[in-house]
């Protein structure tokens, strides 16, 4: 799995639990003893947690690490599928760009 992917589940993760427990960025860096920038860089993939930075997140959204590392819902399905309807266009295009350039060859 990719550093890049875990990043991006951590910080939608994190978004949609803070906002379910109605707390502000500023509100939950207080709760876990943490600096508003810090949380704000998490959720805005800036930057990866630490296990201590990590546990005190998940300790102030009576949460467990999993719960901010796994893919939630539809969300990352439909990221899915434009990623792979994406790679389909852009192999039909390499393809016709390929059987161009042998046309103008031959």
């Amino acid at each position: 799995m990719e550093k890049d992917s875990l990043r991006f589940r951590l910080s939608h993760n994190l978004k949609r639990l803070r906002r379910q427990h109605r707390l502000t960025q500023f509100q939950l860096a207080e709760k876990a003893g943490l600096s508003p920038e810090t949380v704000n860089s998490i959720e805005c993939c800036r930057m990866w947690v630490s296990d201590s930075t990590l546990q005190k997140i998940c300790n102030a959204l009576c949460v467990d690490a999993v719960s901010l590392l796994l893919p939630r819902g539809n969300f990352f399905a439909q990221r899915e599928k434009i990623r792979s309807e994406l790679r389909q266009v852009a192999v039909h295009a390499v393809k016709n760009i390929v059987e161009r350039e042998m046309t103008a060859i031959l």
